[in-house]
């Protein structure tokens, strides 16, 4: 039975990431490079609800395994061709028309290498949540062993503390 209303992404979470199955297909699709409104379309949901998951720290932290991943897979993919990288680094030292073979090689090498992985650990993003929004009770709880506050969070968001 349909209750008419919308999903909030907050249905059923899956596989300990605190994250329904569409909120994780939306994942993948802004970290293979989907904008905003083209994986909100794809997925059916608002923009708005788009923009709040990203919001949230579970799809945060998921974001972030996934780029983090992709990035070891490019990097990967690199280190493969490093040897053709060098050698036209290396005629590039001997051709005539240095700066083209010189700015190829640096324009492919550069940008995947500076790529920023941001934090993949929900428990450290709350922890950095706190500090920033200076929620000093809930932080004093962590801090102190005090747990419930920071486990009552952390199932808030699927994840068994």
């Amino acid at each position: 039975m349909t209750t008419g209303k919308r999903s909030s992404g907050r249905d059923r979470t899956s596989g300990g990431t605190g994250l329904t199955p569409m909120q994780e297909r939306a994942v993948a699709l802004l970290v293979s490079g989907k904008g905003m409104q083209e994986t909100a379309t794809e997925l059916g949901v608002d923009w708005g609800t788009l923009y709040n998951w990203q919001r949230s720290i579970p799809f945060q932290a998921e974001y972030n395994r996934l780029r983090g991943e992709l990035k070891g897979v490019v990097l990967g993919g690199l280190f493969d061709l490093h040897k053709q990288a060098l050698e036209t680094l290396r005629r590039c030292l001997e051709s005539e028309n240095e700066a083209l073979a010189f700015k190829t090689a640096s324009r492919i090498i550069d940008p995947v290498a500076s790529v920023r992985v941001g934090e993949t650990d929900v428990r450290k993003l709350l922890e950095s949540e706190c500090r920033a929004k200076a929620n000093d009770d809930m932080l004093e709880d962590i801090i102190e062993g005090h747990t419930v506050r920071y486990e009552s969070e952390l199932k808030r968001y699927g994840i068994v503390p």
